[in-house]
């Protein structure tokens, strides 16, 4: 950890240390907390114990922020209920995911959890009634792919009167890696779904233990694949808001939760990503992790395909991937789409850029894929 962080990790453990940083280092900090999702939960932190410890530029920057946040949450949140109601009249029953359901659910206040966009999971067979619901609902698909190998997902925008700009991002899969994807599917999701009655009569979410296995799941999908941010590209792997997620989810979790979680994970042969995850979040947050979960995900000799999320590289990674599918159509397919993928896609990638410049694009992604292709992950090391 970098001193940005150990600051702001120790305060969400509830242990503010005087400032230390020097007072360059302020805006780097606000920086860094804004990255990693974190600046409104650090002032709610910092508001618990006292702001006094540090610059009142960085209260500052929280506050404003969280007011922000405040604001955005109040329309999001209509949003979200009126476009539940309209898939639920659809007869689609999505699964709320990620920051949406966990902030509701298990943070203090949802405007602590930040989040760009709602995430939506719908059956593979759902997709194409969800698609015009939310074309009914007002909103507009950013993607335009209907039948793609290498994102299972696709991004709605609707803008209201007033100018604020709501994202549905939907899910078919509950992850673009094939391998990541089979360890948790809707139709268990489903079977196991919560209500969420902050968010309406429709809204469901996964049930603890599945949240938590999927959040796991989710971390370890991005050990290979970035984080965009403002256009920006940006390292993901380790980002707190969602290792802050792991550390509420096991906190709030029973026993029994938390041994139903780890003997799922035993049995789809996923205890390294899960282990891994509680770990990380434990180092940073002081995530109590009773020692008999420990203990049922330590390794046992097995091998886990997705461990090489851990201490793989994306060669090793395709060829898996490209295994577990179905059939040889597929699996060309698949490689088509991964060495070509649509034009909708290329220009949902790289935002702003020119149509006329596509074909150098495409020769810029060839180029960065094969350089990656031998990166291994340092997770595991």
């Amino acid at each position: 950890m970098n001193d940005f962080e150990e600051c702001i990790c120790a305060a969400l453990r509830g242990e503010v240390r005087p400032w230390s940083l020097g007072p360059d280092a302020v805006g780097r900090l606000v920086d860094f907390a804004l990255l990693h999702g974190v600046l409104p939960l650090l002032g709610f932190a910092l508001r618990q114990q006292g702001f006094e410890a540090w610059p009142n530029a960085v209260r500052d920057a929280c506050m404003s922020a969280a007011r922000r946040e405040a604001v955005i949450e109040l329309a999001r949140r209509a949003e979200v209920m009126r476009v539940l109601g309209v898939l639920g009249t659809a007869g689609v029953t999505p699964i709320i995911l990620k920051g949406s359901a966990l902030a509701y659910q298990f943070y203090p206040s949802p405007v602590l959890r930040t989040r760009s966009d709602t995430d939506l999971l719908v059956a593979p067979r759902q997709r194409r009634a969800a698609n015009a619901a939310l074309d009914l609902a007002g909103y507009r698909c950013l993607d335009g792919v209907d039948d793609d190998y290498i994102q299972h997902e696709s991004a709605w925008e609707s803008t209201n009167s007033t100018g604020l700009t709501h994202l549905i991002d939907l899910h078919w899969s509950t992850n673009n890696a094939l391998i990541l994807a089979r360890l948790l599917e809707y139709d268990e999701l489903a079977a196991r779904a919560v209500p969420v009655p902050a968010l309406g009569p429709y809204a469901r979410a996964a049930a603890p233990a599945d949240a938590l296995f999927f959040a796991c799941i989710h971390r370890a999908g991005h050990a290979y694949a970035p984080l965009y941010l403002d256009g920006a590209e940006h390292d993901a792997r380790d980002r707190l808001i969602w290792l802050y997620d792991v550390h509420l989810l096991v906190s709030a979790m029973s026993t029994d939760a938390l041994e139903e979680f780890s003997g799922r994970a035993a049995e789809r042969r996923a205890k390294s990503i899960c282990l891994h995850a509680l770990r990380e979040a434990s180092k940073r947050f002081g995530t109590i992790i009773p020692q008999q979960i420990v203990s049922a995900l330590e390794p046992d000799g097995s091998p886990e395909p997705s461990a090489r999320y851990l201490n793989g590289n994306r060669l090793r990674l395709l060829a898996d991937n490209l295994a577990a599918m179905d059939s040889w159509a597929d699996r060309l397919r698949w490689a088509l789409q991964l060495a070509m993928p649509p034009a909708a896609h290329m220009r949902r990638k790289y935002a702003g850029a020119s149509l006329r410049w596509l074909p150098l694009l495409y020769l810029r992604r060839a180029f960065n894929g094969l350089a990656r292709l031998t990166t291994s992950s340092e997770w595991g090391r």
